[in-house]
């Protein structure tokens, strides 16, 4: 489109609906385009087009791989602080639930742990994830007794090198590994 290229505030007049054919985020009222949402707008005068552009981008949709820390847990969710999404670090504070089995005995992670997850849709206006995936799970833990070192003793079996208590956690196949700690998450706030 060719004209005007402007940026738009939600409530904005843009034009009157008998000189442009508007296109995207709109609404009219009383005859007027108005801009629904903060918007860049491009007015083709030859067309006789106003298209509004919503500027809101979405950072993580269905089927993103993300990487968080476990924030507190109240059965049957897990709330968790993303920080990464697709490798690429995010700078905000997005929020995430976690849904696991209430009948578990023990959860399949623990406060603080940081986990990998797959996006897996939005329910009630909360971001979901998933760890069920092979790939998916416990990246990094301390012992839920103490706060100690665990290591891996089977599949997801952990053991504290501190206190000796064993733990059950979901873990993703790099665990502790090299590829995992390529990420400093000590300063991720």
């Amino acid at each position: 489109m060719n004209g005007d290229n402007v940026q738009a505030y939600p409530g904005d007049n843009l034009a009157v609906i008998e000189e442009f054919e508007p296109l995207g985020d709109y609404f009219i009222e009383n005859g007027q385009i108005i801009a629904s949402k903060v918007s860049k707008v491009k007015k083709d005068k030859t067309n006789k087009q106003i298209e509004v552009l919503g500027l809101v981008r979405k950072y993580i949709r269905k089927g993103d791989i993300v990487t968080g820390q476990v924030d507190y847990m109240q059965k049957p969710f897990a709330h968790v602080i993303i920080f990464r999404v697709n490798d690429k670090k995010l700078y905000g504070d997005i929020k995430a639930m976690l849904y696991f089995d209430p009948d578990l005995r023990l959860a399949p992670f623990n406060e603080g742990a940081i986990i990998r997850a797959r996006v897996i849709g939005l329910t009630a206006g909360h971001l979901m994830i998933d760890i069920q995936d092979e790939e998916m799970g416990v990246l990094e833990a301390k012992c839920p007794n103490c706060g100690g070192p665990l290591v891996k003793r089977g599949r997801n079996m952990l053991r504290c090198l501190k206190c000796g208590k064993s733990s059950f956690m979901k873990l993703a196949p790099d665990f502790y590994s090299s590829k995992a700690r390529h990420i400093n998450y000590s300063n991720i706030f």
